[in-house]
């Protein structure tokens, strides 16, 4: 029996000719809308796409094979009724060597295509994740020996900064973190170098500060929904009417900051913003469980007010950017530990053969992507396949790291054919550099 669509789910099934992201809860569809997609496009006789001209990107293996098994079986189905059909067995002939994969395996696919590219030994083999962390473990200990070494004076300040006694471990922490960071995105040594951008701007435009301002701004406009929103239960038979007053004295101050023309702005508003004491007035109508919430819940925007003033806005314009400068030449020496970790580590891996997942990534990208003269040019492997392949399918788009959106971007007709399904709100690999916001910034823009 042929199933039913909602108008939604058949506009994500039939739009073409332009990218598409589909933005949709767990447990609408978003899977099958995506088989019945691939399936519409290689059974189409005015395209004649075959399925080997898609590529398909899940995030586990498991879920490739599941995706691979439901075309399987919606070609089977439709071969029953259509025995002979040319067509579909070519495409169930197709499938098994297909782009329905991983993004780790489509890398390594590009690899050992392409190889030479990137004067890598034909004999290279994968590490598992002991291997790695134990050449990560020893290349980064000896770094530090090296720098010890070298008693340069704002090393050991960085020590003392990030260090426990005679214990190093936080700086380790702290290094490593900034070392898997760093490859999540395309050109590592240029993200090194933009890092520092930031506390060579004292500015407004500083792009942390503009982060910031733009964080808290969010923020505030969740914090009046929700106080609009007590407003209106305390209006009801059964609200504390006697807290109105303090709620739109909150409420009015939280559009003063929301109103704030630049973070110095913002900062001094909230600085100076107070509470209104409840009313203690006797309400006897009022529910005692419902009061204890709009008390709950205004305390949740105190303690949020508290925290701005006690982390962020201790001290003015001034005092902010002054400790910036503070902190530049600890954040300098950090950032020069962790580029020399990453650039022995690479070393390492090279001279013994071995790759990681993320090397892949990275290794597919030299291959896809060329820097000449300041300015970043597709190779001919990458308009080769970008020519070849019809269309970019990319499920849990949500999980997708900056690193993989520009590979998986060469491969495209100029960006403008790929179709990305997920759910901002399932993003919950942010730990292994996940970067929802190209989810967010898509949702914002697109039509």
């Amino acid at each position: 029996m042929e199933r039913k669509w909602t108008p939604a789910q058949k506009s994500a099934i039939d739009t073409r000719d332009c990218n598409v992201l589909v933005s949709a809860a767990a447990g609408s569809g978003k899977t099958a809308v995506l088989v019945e997609r691939i399936i519409s496009m290689i059974t189409d006789p005015d395209k004649n796409i075959d399925i080997d001209r898609l590529v398909v990107v899940t995030f586990t293996k498991a879920a490739a094979a599941q995706m691979k098994d439901k075309i399987r079986k919606a070609l089977d189905s439709m071969l029953d009724e259509n025995q002979g059909d040319v067509n579909l067995l070519r495409q169930i002939t197709l499938l098994n060597n297909a782009q329905i994969t991983t993004i780790d395996s489509f890398c390594l696919w590009i690899i050992r295509n392409h190889f030479p590219e990137v004067n890598l030994d034909p004999g290279f083999r994968i590490m598992d994740e002991g291997e790695k962390k134990l050449i990560e473990n020893d290349v980064l200990e000896d770094v530090l020996e090296e720098f010890y070494a070298e008693a340069d004076e704002e090393f050991f300040n960085l020590v003392d900064a990030f260090g426990m006694g005679r214990d190093d471990s936080g700086l380790v922490s702290i290094i490593d973190k900034i070392y898997r960071f760093s490859r999540s995105n395309p050109w590592i040594d240029e993200w090194f170098d933009e890092c520092m951008l930031v506390y060579d701007d004292e500015t407004y435009d500083n792009p942390a500060i503009k982060e910031l301002y733009d964080s808290i701004k969010n923020a505030l406009f969740d914090y009046r929904d929700k106080y609009n929103r007590l407003v209106d239960i305390c209006s009801e038979p059964a609200g504390p009417a006697a807290y109105t007053g303090a709620l739109q004295s909150d409420l009015l101050g939280i559009n003063e900051m929301i109103n704030s023309q630049d973070f110095g702005e913002l900062g001094r508003r909230i600085r100076i913003f107070s509470f209104e004491a409840l009313s203690r007035k006797k309400d006897a109508g009022a529910d005692p469980d419902i009061k204890e919430y709009v008390k709950g819940q205004r305390k949740l925007f105190k303690d949020y007010i508290g925290r701005l003033n006690d982390k962020i806005f201790l001290k003015d314009d001034e005092g902010i950017f002054a400790d910036m400068q503070g902190a530049s030449i600890q954040i300098r020496t950090l950032l020069k530990v962790a580029k020399v970790y990453a650039k022995r580590v690479s070393e390492v891996k090279r001279e013994k053969g071995i790759i990681d997942f993320n090397d892949m990534e990275h290794m597919a990208l030299n291959i896809l992507i060329k820097r000449e003269n300041g300015q970043k040019i597709r190779t001919d492997a990458a308009k080769t396949l970008a020519g070849f392949y019809e269309e970019i399918l990319i499920d849990e788009y949500q999980d997708s790291n900056l690193l993989q959106e520009v590979i998986l971007t060469a491969v495209s007709k100029d960006g403008q054919n790929i179709y990305m399904v997920g759910d901002v709100k399932q993003s919950i690999y942010k730990f292994r550099m996940a970067c929802p916001e190209l989810f967010i910034e898509k949702y914002n823009s697109y039509d």
